[in-house]
């Protein structure tokens, strides 16, 4: 392949001798018409710009024949391979034999010698009446009138009726398989509770909330900007979301929700102090299971002091995921209960029931005779 002065595409090693001329190959016709019984393809490509395909196995996007046209008017023909003897001994019978057969003028040839000095003859015969035919240029298309069905043969209007019938196949893969990948793209957002930060982090948590039956959303006023805004049983609550690739969450975002909440108490339709959440995913980088840090020990106590609650965003993957799956509204509203009862401390999600742990997690139940 590195010998030809173009690349082809997905090029696969494959043996047959099934093989179809393609529409509009009239250069080979006179070729193939000869040479097809003795053609068999050793490798299969696929069409690409700059290709015109001759001949393909029944798959019509498996090339095995071409035509490549050059900047200066010339033409690369690609052709299945030939036999032109009756098999491979008697090719090489006549190798080895040629001179003795050349010194002996009143020896007859055998008819395997025959054979493949009549196919050798015609096959550069063959050869040049393909050259002639592209130099002579592109043919042109067929007329208009050409295309009308009574001018065209019962297997082209057949044919045609199976490429537009394909066509809308392809078309209808082509739409479920982009529906599929953004329907991916949605289910993937709660995993993103596991090791997002910045605004994916806070997406992913305003999407748990509302599995938990809770209606948040990101808020924001002038200059003031809220991750998320809710409310349970009537009380409101501010929510701020921080991922750390490696540390803890620190005091700083503690201080940040306490300006926060300040700034939403200062709004006019605002009669009461919204109680703080700081959802924070600490060493998001490492895998939730061998994570040693969480909240800073300062983070922690001023939490408590304003009574703020503290959410682990990977806490919440495993009900959430419970939750989208079966909508337990009962448990729903465990989930709902623990962050409003969170005042200071670090919010304990009810645990999803036994059987669905198992059943999403084969190493949750752990191996016989483990003690978990």
């Amino acid at each position: 392949m590195e010998a030809l002065p173009y690349r082809l595409a997905e090029v696969v090693a494959g043996f047959g001798s099934e093989i179809r001329i393609a529409p509009r190959a009239e250069a080979l016709r006179q070729y193939w018409s000869r040479f097809a019984p003795l053609s068999r393809y050793e490798i299969r490509f696929a069409p690409r710009e700059g290709l015109t395909p001759l001949l393909t196995t029944k798959n019509p996007e498996q090339v095995v024949g071409a035509i490549v046209a050059s900047k200066d008017g010339g033409h690369l023909v690609l052709l299945p391979a030939l036999d032109l003897g009756p098999d491979d001994d008697a090719y090489d019978d006549y190798e080895d034999d040629a001179e003795e057969a050349e010194g002996d003028s009143e020896g007859d040839e055998d008819e395997d010698h025959a054979a493949f000095r009549l196919n050798s003859i015609d096959f550069v015969h063959r050869l040049l009446e393909v050259d002639a035919l592209l130099r002579e240029g592109p043919l042109p298309p067929p007329p208009d009138w050409a295309q009308v069905a009574q001018h065209q043969t019962a297997a082209q209007r057949r044919l045609q009726q199976a490429l537009l019938r394909a066509q809308e196949e392809e078309a209808q893969a082509r739409q479920r398989r982009q529906e599929l990948e953004v329907a991916l793209d949605d289910a993937s957002l709660l995993q993103s509770l596991l090791f997002a930060q910045g605004t994916p982090l806070e997406d992913a948590v305003l999407c748990g909330l509302k599995l938990m039956g809770i209606e948040a959303a990101r808020v924001v006023v002038g200059d003031s900007e809220f991750d998320s805004v809710f409310a349970i049983d009537g009380r409101r609550m501010l929510g701020e979301a921080e991922g750390r690739d490696r540390a803890a969450i620190g005091i700083d975002k503690i201080t940040q929700l306490e300006r926060n909440v300040a700034e939403d108490f200062a709004r006019d339709d605002v009669t009461e102090h919204a109680h703080g959440v700081l959802f924070g995913n600490p060493q998001r980088l490492t895998a939730p299971k061998e994570r040693t840090k969480t909240f800073t020990e300062k983070c922690m106590s001023s939490a408590k002091r304003n009574g703020f609650a503290l959410v682990l965003t990977h806490t919440m993957f495993e009900p959430v995921d419970y939750l989208e799956v079966t909508g337990d509204l009962e448990y729903a509203a465990a989930c709902r209960a623990a962050i409003a009862a969170a005042k200071g401390e670090v919010v304990k999600f009810p645990d999803v029931p036994e059987t669905y742990g198992s059943s999403r997690d084969p190493e949750a139940a752990g191996a016989p005779g483990d003690s978990k």
